[in-house]
């Protein structure tokens, strides 16, 4: 009986102890499948807006994964608008795939894949 009254207290505040971390998520899925930019947009306008959540309300960091993707796109880490870096032309490519993604400062993730056509 006396062992249940020390191991009540530990099992009632081991859960505030514990460090739970759950990744932030996208808000914005109706572009998860494509996002239509135009050809003739100019380089350094925003084309996207990306918005995310986090349970624990810590500061997000967006940002955009892949060589190609970085040519032609850049993110705002802090706000998570998307601008046009470099002109795109059709006839060189109609269409490419590109991945966004949010972390917390604990740099767990959560990832946005997206086709732009």
């Amino acid at each position: 009986m006396t062992f249940a009254k020390f191991l009540l207290p530990f099992l009632i505040l081991h859960p505030f102890c514990e460090s739970s971390n759950n990744p932030p998520r996208f808000l914005n899925y109706f572009f998860e499948t494509y996002l239509l930019i135009y050809e003739n947009t100019p380089i350094g306008t925003s084309v996207a807006q990306l918005k995310a959540d986090d349970k624990e309300d810590e500061p997000l960091i967006y940002g955009i994964s892949g060589e190609e993707a970085i040519k032609y796109f850049s993110v705002n880490k802090d706000t998570g608008v998307v601008w046009l870096r470099q002109q795109l032309d059709r006839e060189t490519k109609s269409e490419m795939q590109v991945e966004f993604f949010v972390s917390d400062p604990q740099e767990v993730r959560d990832r946005l894949c997206t086709v732009i056509h």
